[in-house]
């Protein structure tokens, strides 16, 4: 049996209802409306879900540091009770 062969036998397990309305995002067309956000405006994207889902000690000032790219810093100990931990990564309120 080819690799691709495999794939199309594979089983699909579909979440429960009970995961499905927890979802932080509802379905493939809220997915998508997310990337067409991110996509057209993304350091207002990502400043607006910081602000939304992370609590802040010092509000943050630049969206993005630039700095040394490609290699960003993570600010960690700058926000308390976030849903979103990776989103750290792209704040600073230090700049």
């Amino acid at each position: 049996m080819s690799q691709a062969e495999g794939v199309q036998d594979a089983k699909v397990y579909l979440p429960s209802e009970a995961t499905v309305a927890a979802a932080a995002v509802s379905g493939m067309a809220a997915y998508e409306e997310l990337c067409a956000q991110a996509e057209a405006d993304y350091e207002g994207f990502w400043a607006g879900h910081a602000r939304e889902l992370l609590t802040w000690k010092t509000p943050f000032t630049k969206v993005l540091n630039e700095e040394n790219s490609p290699f960003f810093k993570a600010w960690p100990a700058i926000c308390f009770g976030t849903r979103w931990p990776l989103a750290i990564s792209r704040f600073s309120s230090s700049v």
